[in-house]
């Protein structure tokens, strides 16, 4: 039985994101027995059967969380536009209903699935924000449109 509960925790161990689990055996009254692998929801998900990899110029490297986060948030075509940006300057210009508009130029700190980072901690929901091109400084340029609660 122990070798079976082992065999089963080997296998669950290789899933990316860890998974949490709860092993737990089953005496049968036979003398035969088996185990439960009692696993939870998970806000981590989706999970994959192995651990996942980059590539690091000449090398293939094991993808740490954050490489991970940006791997699922490149799935999204704009995010992963953006995200070729991050670390570096771009310009962006916000619109307001009353149709004033204030230019920016900054680096690019983050983007995810939903929104993006610019400086300061200023997070633009990914809707609000177009992607465009500042040809004057060869950058990317973001139109951000103003949420709601600013004027």
């Amino acid at each position: 039985m122990e070798d079976l509960a082992k065999s089963v925790v080997d296998h669950i161990d290789k899933a990316y994101p860890p998974i949490n689990r709860h092993i737990v055996p089953i005496h049968l009254e036979n003398g035969m027995g088996c185990v439960a692998a009692v696993i939870a929801g998970s806000p981590e998900r989706p999970h994959f059967a192995g651990k996942p990899y980059i590539r690091d110029a000449p090398q293939t490297k094991q993808a740490t969380s954050d490489d991970f986060r940006q791997l699922l948030a490149e799935r999204q075509p704009k995010a992963r536009e953006i995200l070729k940006w991050r670390g570096r300057d771009v310009s962006w210009l916000t619109t307001y209903r009353n149709g004033s508009s204030t230019p920016g130029i900054g680096v690019l700190e983050d983007c995810n699935e939903f929104y993006l980072t610019l400086p300061d901690n200023l997070c633009v929901p990914l809707e609000h924000a177009l992607i465009s091109h500042d040809r004057m400084h060869d950058r990317l340029l973001l139109e951000i449109q103003s949420p709601l609660w600013q004027s």
